[in-house]
Order: structure tokens, then C-alpha cells, then sequence
């Protein structure tokens, strides 16, 4: 086989595998996106059957309505992966080469949401600029995404007086990058740590609510062959992700 013969066969295979990689991607989106919705049409019938019954139980519906809320920012976070990465060059969609790139696009994606919410937030980062490594950006930006919007479900952010945050910690020991997803919002009681990763485990009081969240995002990391782990203290829980580059 000649030099351009060598040359055409690995454009060709380049191609082949961008195409299974952004199929990859389409799919990962369909599935989140079904998900949501269907949660959604699940509270909404909800919500009008509360609207048919007197006295309104106002307190339930305005529970609803924010879950509702929350679910469309799903569906948007979902969205903004699609339009930033699935329209970039493929090799710039699935992974992170420095520190600095994720940062920003966690930025992007938290800060302004949170900051209006009442939330403060704020990303820690000691791994050095120089430093280089390769780590799946979608997958890694829709978890931390997950992680935040549950941190932010369990504050209490109506009439608080409670200064509530959301702290991102970035670090990379040898060859794992860990971050550290940190919030001060309810604490997890311990029996509930020890099922929460199990799938179709929920303690939420909604017969909608399926309890596959953190099953999924376990499934999802195990793609890319890292571990998800819990810890909490009496005044902050934390989420730990550790990914080898």
C-alpha cells in the first residue's frame, strides 16, 4: 500500500469513528431529553389535578411548578451541550485537554443561573496550566450539570436566611483528575447513602419521580471508566468524581 493509499485509509477511518462518536452523542441526548419530558408530563397532570380540587393546596403546587422549572433546565442544559459542542470540530467535542477549557464552560454553563438563584458558586482549581490530560467533555459536563441541579433542589432558597453555595474543586493526582462537586444545601440521612446509586431508589414523595438519576450517572461515568463516591460533614455533603486520563 502506498504513502496516499495509507493516507486516504486512516482519513476514511477518522471519519468512520467521528460518525459513531457523534451517533454516540445524538443518542445520549435523545435519552435525556425523553427522560425529562416524561417527568414533566407526570407532575403536570399532577399540578391540574391539584387545580380541580378545593381548597388548593398551594404549597404542593408551587413544589410542582419548581420541579417542573427545574426539569426544563434540564432539557436546556442538554440543549446547550448540542448547540456549543455537537456543531465544533469531533475532536474538540469529546474531550478536555487543560484545565482552563473546563473551567470556562463550567462558568458558562453554572455561574449566572445560580448567582439569580441566590447561589453563590465558585470553582477551585489547582491543577497547573502546563499540565495536559484527555477526558470526556460531554459526559463530564452532564454529570457535574446532574450534581448541581440536585445540590440546588435541596436548598431551601425561598425566605432562607441560610448563605447557600456550590463549590466546583478541580485537582489531578498522577493519572486521575478528581472534581469535587460541594454544596451546603440538606444533608443526606445515612440510610438513604447507602441505596442512593441503586437504580428505581427515590425518596421523593412523587409518583413520578423513578429514581434512576444516580443509577444513570453511574453508567454514564463507568463509559468513560471512572467511579462516582459520597461524602458529608455537618456542614457541607460532596460528590467525588475520579477520572483516569
Amino acid at each position: 500500500m502506498s504513502g496516499d493509499e495509507l493516507k486516504t485509509l486512516k482519513e476514511k477511518l477518522k471519519v468512520n469513528i467521528n460518525s459513531t462518536y457523534l451517533g454516540q452523542l445524538a443518542r445520549e441526548i435523545s435519552h435525556d431529553v425523553a427522560n425529562v419530558t416524561t417527568i414533566m408530563i407526570g407532575k403536570t397532570r399532577i399540578v391540574k389535578g391539584l387545580l380541580d380540587k378545593e381548597p388548593l393546596d398551594i404549597v404542593k403546587i408551587k413544589k410542582m411548578v419548581n420541579d417542573i422549572e427545574n426539569n426544563f433546565q434540564r432539557i436546556l442544559n442538554v440543549i446547550f451541550f448540542q448547540r456549543v459542542y455537537y456543531i465544533k470540530d469531533v475532536d474538540a467535542v469529546f474531550s478536555y485537554g487543560k484545565a482552563e477549557e473546563m473551567i470556562q464552560d463550567l462558568k458558562n454553563l453554572f455561574e449566572d443561573r445560580l448567582i439569580k438563584k441566590g447561589v453563590a458558586f465558585k470553582i477551585e482549581n489547582s491543577i497547573k496550566t502546563e499540565e495536559t490530560f484527555n477526558v470526556n467533555k460531554f459526559l463530564i459536563l452532564r454529570s457535574v450539570s446532574y450534581l448541581i441541579q440536585n445540590a440546588v433542589e435541596s436548598m431551601q432558597l425561598e425566605n432562607s436566611e441560610v448563605d447557600y453555595f456550590v463549590t466546583i474543586q478541580l485537582e489531578k493526582k498522577g493519572n486521575i483528575v478528581t472534581i469535587h462537586v460541594i454544596d451546603n444545601g440538606k444533608k443526606i440521612e445515612e440510610s438513604v447513602t447507602k441505596l442512593m446509586f441503586e437504580p428505581f431508589y427515590s425518596t421523593k414523595d412523587d409518583p413520578t419521580a423513578i429514581g434512576l438519576g444516580l443509577s444513570l450517572l453511574v453508567e454514564t461515568l463507568q463509559k468513560i471508566s471512572s467511579t462516582i463516591r459520597f461524602n458529608q460533614s455537618e456542614e457541607t455533603k460532596e460528590f467525588i468524581i475520579e477520572i483516569p486520563v
